[in-house]
């Protein structure tokens, strides 16, 4: 898979992975360090015309580097529900998220706030690739990805312990809702919200208290704040 950008090089060099060559445009001028981390990890490098990269990474926005890291990490199945019961995560599952920069964003924020991985459905879903990549400013290299079968890999969750909660416009208040570990905190899409058969599967569904008159949050604002009221709960947090 070829990457684009200064941040996600960046980010999978510092994440271990090494790119099995990079491209830079002619005339394009580069931070010194990022330079000095490629010649480090002994990364084959060529300049190329400008217009190669936008073939390659099938964008103009590709601040004139990419780089050809191979198949992306995805996280086996079985490794997440390992992960997520040994160190008690949070975990987030998308319900069938299309957009992709709305999945760069919430997988961002999941690292940032320290969610323990992220599963992504099979099918009817953005595609990890070099858009999602660059949307995520290369924070998708840090936290564990899975990607499979959404429903069955949380009914096992279940049966091993673990807690899923939904997040719906229709449901009880977040901030009264128990923040068990680990938890799986499953998000809908965008307009469809959470698919049927989600629901019924879930322990629990939580809205977000809005004072506002308007209908709802986009997802990845909803995500993010249900995120962030779980973890300074379970993690005390002060607010």
């Amino acid at each position: 898979m070829w990457i684009y950008g200064r941040h996600p090089v960046r980010e999978a060099l510092r994440a271990g992975i090494v790119p099995r060559r990079i491209v830079i445009a002619e005339g394009a001028e580069l931070p010194a360090d990022l330079l000095q981390q490629l010649k480090e990890a002994d990364v084959p490098v060529q300049r190329v015309p400008r217009a190669h990269l936008s073939r390659i990474g099938l964008t103009v926005h590709h601040q004139g580097i990419a780089g050809d890291i191979g198949p992306f990490p995805i996280t086996p199945l079985q490794r997440l529900m390992d992960l997520s019961f040994e160190r008690l995560a949070i975990l987030l599952a998308l319900d069938h998220w299309q957009d992709t920069g709305n999945v760069g964003a919430i997988v961002r924020t999941a690292y940032a706030l320290g969610a323990g991985g992220i599963i992504v459905p099979s099918g009817r879903t953005a595609p990890i690739g070099p858009a999602l990549v660059k949307a995520s400013a290369g924070a998708c290299f840090h936290i564990p990805i899975a990607q499979g079968n959404v429903i069955q890999f949380l009914s096992r969750f279940q049966r091993e312990g673990g807690t899923v909660v939904g997040l719906d416009l229709k449901g009880d208040d977040i901030r009264k809702g128990q923040a068990a570990r680990p938890l799986a905190l499953v998000i809908g899409a965008e307009g469809a919200g959470l698919s049927p058969r989600i629901r019924e599967r879930a322990d629990a569904i939580w809205t977000i208290p809005m004072a506002g008159d308007i209908g709802s949050l986009n997802a990845v604002a909803a995500a993010t704040i249900a995120l962030w009221e779980v973890l300074c709960r379970r993690e005390g947090w002060n607010r």
